[in-house]
């Protein structure tokens, strides 16, 4: 079964993150409060300690995007989560095979039609 890549993200999410679960929202310090778009930007802890922000990265379900260039707390782990995620395939980085990995653009995975 083929599933677009889109959809990887919110697969994952619901992997992770079930109706009910608390979890702490962790602003960086260091990085800004919001994005361009007002959107809060945080590290998502469980109630357990799991941080589901390097959980989705380790699996290929998100990958790094430091906004403005700022390296956070947790940036290192980011980024080798990222590097091993996308050594393995996992996630995007098998859907899309040829996807770069750059935290301080984005990632743009590409028309998958060809």
């Amino acid at each position: 079964m083929l599933i677009p890549v889109e959809n990887l993200f919110s697969l994952a999410v619901g992997r992770e993150l079930h109706r009910g679960d608390l979890v702490r929202l962790v602003r960086d310090p260091v990085t800004s409060s919001t994005d361009v778009y007002g959107r809060l930007l945080r590290y998502v802890i469980r109630r357990d300690g799991l941080n589901v922000n390097l959980r989705l990265v380790a699996d290929g379900a998100a990958a790094p995007y430091f906004f403005e260039g700022a390296r956070g707390r947790y940036a290192d782990e980011l980024e080798a989560s990222a590097e091993s995620a996308r050594a393995a395939g996992k996630g995007l980085w098998g859907a899309c095979p040829g996807t770069m990995l750059d935290p301080r653009s984005g990632v743009a995975t590409g028309d998958l039609a060809g």
